[in-house]
């Protein structure tokens, strides 16, 4: 005759502590011995009615960690805003002065500018290491062309 699972107490913690330690087999043998049903059994139950959640990379059953509340309250939304404002007024006093960049950034577009003519002509393809280059496009727009 069948025992109903859902009647016996089992002592979860008990059970984790033995499969955590000394594995699933050792698991498996408490469960028949000392409840008198299968292990299959108790493992559903212990996903149902436990805070337990097997861990597939270590092998192990720990412990959900639930946050109580995901979202914040008015009241805590509220009061980290004056905290923001401080942090703000904190980091403003403390900001260093940036040196003028005026040439750096003529430089910079100058580059650019290069980048976007060459870009017309010149296509590098990454995926089968080729470089394209369009010899008739650059002599019609008035470039030689030198191979070294």
């Amino acid at each position: 005759m069948r025992k109903n699972c859902k009647l016996i107490e089992v002592d979860f913690d008990k059970l984790i502590h033995i499969f955590n330690t000394d594995g699933k087999k050792a698991a498996v043998a408490y469960v028949e011995s000392t409840y008198g049903v299968a292990y299959a059994q108790i493992q559903r139950r212990i996903s149902k009615e436990t805070n337990y959640v097997f861990n597939r990379n270590s092998r192990k059953y720990e412990e959900e960690k639930k946050n109580k509340n995901p979202f914040m309250t008015m009241a805590e939304l509220c009061q980290d805003q004056t905290t923001l404002d401080e942090k703000i007024a904190v980091e403003k006093a403390t900001e260093i002065p940036q040196k003028d960049n005026r040439f750096e950034n003529i430089i910079l577009d100058l580059m650019k500018d290069r980048m976007l003519e060459m870009n017309k002509y010149i296509y590098l393809e990454q995926s089968s290491k080729q470089i394209i280059i369009n010899l008739k496009l650059l002599k019609d727009h008035g470039y030689e062309v030198m191979i070294n």
